[in-house]
């Protein structure tokens, strides 16, 4: 799937994306992203302590050091951990429903586009969360 992306601010995206192909027949195992100013690679979109590294544009890619020790492997528990944490602490939690059913909304609009030819508006919106405080 490719699809085309215009961000309420601006920003544009050209979203490729394939569960189609077989990890062993391709030579992309994690997730680009590519902009005017450079690239950020991220070596696997699984784990957690996935290498990420960066390079501006047209230089080759250089680690990007984490700002703290990364988890091995990858914690499933921890948005179930953060919910629990969110209502104990009486804050928004970061996975909302309006933020799901804006994805939803995102991938309906991508067929919706491919099927009918044309762009196809959004009428959903959530407000991102904040950073986490070992982020800030």
């Amino acid at each position: 799937m490719v699809a085309n992306i215009e961000f309420e601010g601006g920003v544009l995206l050209r979203l490729t994306c394939d569960f189609y192909v077989d990890q062993r027949n391709t030579h992309q195992k994690g997730m680009e992203f590519h902009g005017d100013g450079g690239s950020l690679l991220l070596r696997g979109w699984h784990d957690f302590d996935a290498p990420l590294e960066i390079a501006a544009f047209r230089e080759e890619p250089r680690p990007v050091k984490p700002l703290r020790e990364p988890y091995a492997g990858v914690e499933w528990g921890r948005a179930v951990r953060d919910l629990a944490a969110a209502i104990r602490e009486r804050r928004p939690h970061r996975a909302t429903g309006q933020q799901a059913a804006h994805v939803v909304e995102i991938l309906c609009a991508a067929r919706a586009s491919y099927e009918k030819g044309g762009t196809v508006e959004l009428v959903s919106s959530f407000e991102p969360p904040a950073p986490m405080s070992w982020a800030e």
